[in-house]
């Protein structure tokens, strides 16, 4: 390199250190202008569009009062007998023809089969009429259809379509973007959604029914993914692939009736004086696609209103009170004789929601439990031994359920409103050495199904370990049934809904080899949602499953 284009090219490197920036006048000046010419074009640009729209009208103007003439009139009609001596023939647009009955496009007028261009002579007398087919193609699927449509001939659509909502839209677009092609095989689930809380779940969809095991949530925060969870194993996925294809299932009609067969009638309190009557489903499981029966998660049958009967009681309405935690514990141990002493005892306390204190203890291996109200209303206590009890029975010998329901019954109603006069026994469950009763409140036959009670045995000695309820007085007016509108209607409005889908469900324990899948029906619901029906108004309720 010569020393001049050393040199030149020393001096291009400075020009642009030694470069200075425009003036701030020159800039705003510019600006100015720019800004100036800007609006006069807008200007323009308006007085045009205005000057044609006025010329417009007064075109129209012009040409209806020529037409009214005269003259107008005649060279009209000498233009018209003009035009149809000399018509041209005109262009037909005719539908285009299914994909089956098309047939495969002839090759090129100028090419042979080879194609090889040949010259041909122009062929002469053709028609001029004009076809134009309508080509439709398919458009790739940008959004998940929802999973209330039976692929399945034998069951119509068991469900209406429910617009997805913005929200549910980009947490599906995250699950497309994380599984790729995968994510086609995921459906927006409303039964395993809380919309409210941001929580939305996608199902695995086998041909085209949902899997309910087979799942990813998606958990949105103000539009904004912030957890992604899988609910899923590689066994399922297995045992997917080999589902066959469901040729016949129950119609949809058969599974309402199955659905409608649980509508009871039942009073709520709602923890005030005046408690409201309703019409509520008592489902808590499915219906086989196949049978029409009910059946648990396991897919086993069950019986409507199993291991229900009415008890007769005669409650003598003592009233439990307390405050502090030493006057809970004192409680405990005067009204019910459990062994505590208060200080032998060491205690914690902790506020819940709604004004709820919980009082813990602790002595000696054993584990002690109480929940008060703020106003004083005693709810529940719980003793949990973690020393192996002996038995008033026998050694290794437990009581069984129904020589322990009597006991409890006894013990319950000596804390119960004397108003109480029946209850129902909604359940009996038993887990190692206990055994616990569940009851409602009954009132004139109804059952009252927020206000309910559990008792809890020890089978090996026999005695009361636990007891929780809504004790005190409750609603003090309740509204007459015979005002209730006919089951029949009730029925109406809850097929409407509650709506059904197909699912599928795996039976069998859980982490074993013998599970299968069953086809069944479930309500179409967003996850913790529970419908109602006002038997006095009809109106449709609505309530989370939280409430009682």
């Amino acid at each position: 390199m010569s020393w001049h284009e050393e040199e030149l090219e020393k001096r291009l490197r400075r020009l642009k250190e030694t470069e200075s920036p425009p003036r701030p006048e020159y800039v705003r000046e510019t600006q100015r202008r720019l800004q100036l010419r800007t609006n006069q074009r807008k200007r323009r640009l308006h007085f045009q569009r205005v000057a044609n729209r006025v010329a417009g009208v007064a075109a129209i103007v012009l040409l209806g009062g020529w037409v009214s003439t005269e003259s107008g009139q005649q060279s009209l009609q000498t233009l018209w007998e003009h035009t149809m001596k000399h018509e041209q023939p005109s262009a037909t647009i005719v539908s285009a023809p299914t994909p089956e009955s098309t047939p495969p496009f002839p090759p090129p007028a100028n090419t042979t089969k080879d194609n090889k261009v040949v010259n041909r002579p122009a062929e002469t007398n053709q028609s001029k009429t004009t076809t134009v087919r309508t080509e439709h193609k398919k458009q790739p699927k940008k959004t998940l259809p929802p999973v209330a449509t039976s692929p399945i001939k034998q069951a119509d659509a068991v469900a209406d379509a429910i617009p997805i909502p913005p929200l549910v839209k980009k947490a599906e677009t995250y699950v497309l973007e994380m599984l790729g092609e995968q994510g086609k095989h995921y459906r927006y689930n409303p039964s395993q959604s809380d919309l409210k809380r941001g929580t939305i779940g996608f199902s695995r969809v086998v041909h085209g029914i949902p899997f309910y095991e087979a799942s990813y949530t998606v958990k949105m925060n103000e539009d904004q993914v912030s957890n992604f969870q899988i609910l899923q194993d590689s066994d399922q996925l297995q045992s997917l692939a080999q589902i066959p294809k469901p040729t016949a299932v129950l119609s949809k009609e058969k599974a309402e009736e199955a659905l409608t067969s649980t509508l009871r009638l039942v009073y709520r309190e709602k923890g005030g004086e005046v408690a409201s009557l309703h019409y509520e489903s008592d489902i808590s499981g499915f219906i086989d696609a196949n049978t029409g029966a009910l059946v648990n998660s396991k897919g086993v049958p069950i019986q409507k209103d199993e291991g229900k009967r009415f008890v007769q009681i005669a409650a003598e309405g003592r009233t439990l009170k307390a405050g502090s935690s030493e006057e809970t514990l004192s409680l405990l141990a005067k009204e019910f004789g459990l062994p505590v002493d208060v200080d032998n005892w060491q205690g914690t306390t902790s506020v819940e929601r709604d004004g709820i204190r919980e009082y813990q203890w602790e002595e000696k291996g054993k584990e002690l439990t109480a929940r008060v109200h703020e106003n004083g209303q005693f709810l529940s206590y719980r003793m949990n031994s973690k020393q192996e009890a002996r038995s008033s029975f026998g050694k290794n010998r437990e009581a069984s359920s129904e020589a322990l329901l009597q006991p409890a019954i006894e013990h319950l109603q000596r804390y119960l409103d004397k108003k109480i006069k029946d209850l129902e026994l909604t359940s009996i469950s038993r887990e190692a050495a206990e055994v616990r009763f569940r009851f409602t409140k009954l009132y004139q036959g109804i059952p009252v199904v927020d206000h309910s009670y559990e008792v809890i045995m020890d089978t090996n000695t026999g005695e009361v370990v636990g007891m929780s309820g809504a004790f005190g007085q409750g609603a003090t007016s309740y509204p007459d049934p015979a005002k209730a509108i006919s089951k029949q209607a009730a029925e109406v409005t809850l097929r409407k809904k509650n709506p059904l889908e197909l699912a599928y469900i795996f039976t069998g324990k859980k982490g074993t080899s013998d599970k299968q899948a069953l086809l069944v029906y479930r309500v179409y619901k967003e996850k913790g949602i529970k419908t109602s029906i006002d038997a006095i108004t009809g109106a449709v309720l609505e309530r989370t499953q939280e409430e009682p």
